[in-house]
């Protein structure tokens, strides 16, 4: 009987139904431990290289937050220091 040939997630090669491969099986970084781009990033190149989709209403990776019509939240999904001073004051 032939063998079954399945793709290594984790060796930063795509293949089979990989849409990633960050040459890890770390959760949270992107690219999820079954090589599928986790929500709220985006993953470019090989090895997969994975940033946070800053704007798209889904706080992920070290974004503070992700709200584009909060104005406490500033156009870099960080916490607008400023609306903060001026909110406690």
């Amino acid at each position: 009987m032939p063998s079954k040939c399945v793709p290594n997630c984790g060796d930063g090669k795509l293949k089979g139904n990989e849409v990633c491969d960050d040459l890890n099986m770390i959760e949270n970084d992107g690219c999820s431990i079954i090589c599928e781009v986790e929500e709220g990033w985006k993953c470019t190149e090989i090895p997969s290289k994975c940033k946070t989709t800053c704007g798209d209403s889904i706080k992920a990776g070290l974004e503070e937050c992700d709200d584009p019509k909060d104005p406490m939240c500033a156009s870099n999904c960080t916490i607008n220091k400023q609306s903060l001073e001026y909110k406690t004051t």
